[in-house]
């Protein structure tokens, strides 16, 4: 099983222990500052690997201490890098995620090289790399990739033979162009899991199992309308199945969906069924809140083979 994973790529700087935000001229101390990856395109490669998939991540980072930082991170785990981009002229992206003793997280942050990442970059990806699955994640906030050239990437994988898997971050440009999306690019994807706010838009519509079941009539595999701590519906096109969260100690819920889409894609190319493959993904999800950062609890194999036989669940 091999999945090319490409979109947003960023290095995450967190800030934690800190009693409260500085007024100018101030110093306040924290805790030991951490560089940790951020970004779809890794999240959900990494969560892949750990489960025994291999993994192509397709992006763009800057070459500078980030963009190093990002490839050693990486490189404790076995996703390749062949069409990783390095860019001289552009920064890597990059976030201060600021986590306070109490309340919400704020972030930081500099969009940096994801911002020319291209169409023309992920066809020659697909053209040159085989797979049996093509990703794409955080459409929104990729400037250099168009709606209208989803089309041409999408056709070009499946033109190899790879099913497609879509994730968004903001979806004002779905919204514009809703009639083609839903009736041009959505066929062409397998896997896709838009939170209920974004999938209300792209719908028209506002009952969370009524969008499963439309949205998963015209996708190929899954699609999963994520609910936040009300779980998720998933829905395969014929049935639509609630999956109710894992009750878990949560230390950071940052790349929690990107692990439940790694759930969902690691169903969908294994032929499960809808209860397998939820309950794979609401493990992958809940997995990642157990420690700081977005991907850091799957660089450890042997704890995510752990996690996932304490709860009935073995990887075929």
């Amino acid at each position: 099983m091999k999945i090319l994973s490409s979109g947003i790529i960023v290095a995450d700087i967190l800030v934690k222990g800190y009693k409260k935000i500085p007024n100018p001229n101030e110093l306040v101390y924290s805790e030991p500052l951490r560089l940790e990856i951020g970004g779809g395109a890794t999240n959900a490669a990494i969560a892949l690997d750990s489960i025994g998939a291999e993994t192509e991540i397709i992006g763009c980072i800057g070459d500078d201490v980030f963009g190093e930082g990002i490839l050693k991170l990486i490189s404790q785990t076995s996703a390749r890098t062949t069409f990783l981009k390095r860019s001289k002229d552009f920064s890597t992206a990059t976030s201060i995620v600021l986590i306070p003793e109490t309340g919400e997280r704020a972030f930081i942050h500099h969009p940096g090289a994801n911002g020319h990442l291209t169409s023309k970059d992920l066809v020659e990806a697909i053209e040159n790399l085989d797979g049996d699955l093509f990703n794409l994640s955080g459409f929104g906030v990729l400037p250099g990739i168009k709606i209208e050239e989803l089309k041409e990437v999408f056709l070009k994988a499946r033109e190899k033979d790879m099913k497609v898997s879509f994730d968004v971050v903001t979806v004002e440009e779905l919204a514009k162009h809703r009639k083609e999306f839903l009736n041009e690019i959505l066929p062409l994807v397998d896997v896709f899991p838009p939170n209920f706010e974004e999938a209300k838009i792209i719908t028209g519509m506002n009952d969370p199992v009524e969008i499963a079941k439309k949205l998963g009539e015209i996708c190929g595999s899954f699609v999963a309308v994520t609910m936040g701590e009300n779980g998720a519906y998933i829905s395969n096109g014929k049935n639509v199945v609630h999956l109710p969260p894992l009750k878990i100690e949560t230390v950071d819920t940052t790349g929690a969906g990107d692990a439940f889409l790694a759930g969902l894609i690691y169903g969908a190319l294994k032929g499960w069924d809808i209860e397998k493959t939820g309950k794979l993904a609401t493990l992958m999800g809940a997995f990642a809140t157990t420690q700081m950062g977005a991907s850091a609890a799957f660089r450890d194999k042997e704890k995510v083979k752990q996690f996932l036989k304490s709860n009935n669940f073995e990887i075929d």
